[in-house]
């Protein structure tokens, strides 16, 4: 008798495979956690190369880009170096750099997670996207706290109202150490809107909340449904999706995003709740990063709905 596999079966499977792949990602990412108290010789771990430009983050959160020119030692400081600004020179010791790297290997997508933002602002990061070739979107800062999302699909059908659409603007209004053990702090509030094709239409209210440890970001946002209705009908050609998604509902979601090498290799784990009353309303997503200061890719897994669902995302900074 010939075996005809089932398909409910297989679908189960599929489901508990891919929940146990995200956990033991967002397991290791916790334990990988790197506390900022774990002092590190950063000179030492990044190999400094005269004549090169590089990005310097210091511990007070101010940014110093320039032209490394020279090593110094200091009987009192210590280790450092000597950079060459547009301001003129600087000496810069090791107990005062948070981070760096080269210009080109600079890390230019902090303001965003895999689907959500965070709450750094994008600043002079503008970019235009692609998620899985079907949704293109493009970003943009304003006056170093103000940042702007939008997006469009162009899934193939010969209907209006079967594509989807989005605006996000926050409004970064706290960016700064904190503390030295703590790191840096990032609050963001903000509004977003989102369309699912004709007549399904919602606005939010959310605020974004991340801190920074050096090597790993921790982000989250709580979001309120502000208005759109309560019941939602989505159709794509002869495909119809009805599901519930009342007005003044709380949603939550967190964030890991931990960096595995200098040049912009992150990995990330994301958890999203669009109510807190319907646990079905979560999705789990983990990805990695590969970023340089021109050009990110994104490729991952999430599950929604208790199905996976393959993630690929390219984004361009050219500015």
């Amino acid at each position: 008798m010939k075996y005809i596999p089932n398909l409910n079966n297989l679908t189960r499977i599929a489901r508990s495979s891919a929940i146990r792949y995200i956990f033991f990602i967002l397991l290791a990412l916790l334990c990988g956690i790197n506390h900022a108290s774990a002092k590190k010789s950063i000179l030492n771990s990044v190999k400094i190369i005269l004549s090169t430009e590089y990005i310097i983050t210091l511990t007070n959160g101010d940014i110093i880009s320039g032209e490394v020119i020279e090593f110094v030692n200091s009987p009192e400081y210590g280790e450092g170096i000597k950079v060459e600004t547009e301001l003129g020179k600087a000496t810069i010791y090791e107990d005062q750099i948070k981070s760096i790297s080269q210009a080109d290997d600079y890390y230019r997508h902090a303001a965003r997670s895999l689907f959500l933002p965070t709450a750094y602002p994008i600043e002079d990061n503008h970019y235009v996207a692609a998620s899985e070739l079907l949704l293109a979107s493009c970003g943009f800062g304003l006056f170093d706290f103000i940042s702007v999302n939008a997006a469009h699909s162009f899934i193939p059908t010969d209907k209006l109202s079967g594509q989807i659409a989005y605006f996000n603007a926050k409004f970064t209004v706290f960016n700064g150490l904190i503390d030295e053990d703590l790191g840096n702090l990032a609050i963001a509030p903000g509004v977003n809107y989102a369309s699912l094709g004709s007549g399904n239409e919602m606005w939010h209210l959310f605020t974004a909340i991340s801190l920074d440890f050096g090597t790993t970001n921790i982000s989250s946002n709580v979001f309120y449904k502000l208005k759109g209705g309560d019941l939602y009908s989505y159709r794509l050609d002869n495909n119809l999706w009805n599901f519930g998604y009342p007005d003044g509902a709380f949603g939550i979601s967190f964030s890991i995003d931990k960096e595995l090498t200098a040049n912009g290799t992150h990995l990330f784990v994301e958890l999203i709740n669009g109510d807190l009353n319907n646990y079905k309303q979560t999705a789990i997503a983990s990805g990695i990063r590969f970023a340089n200061r021109s050009f990110a890719a994104d490729f991952g897994l999430m599950v929604a709905g208790g199905y996976p669902l393959p993630i690929m995302q390219f984004f361009w900074t050219p500015f």
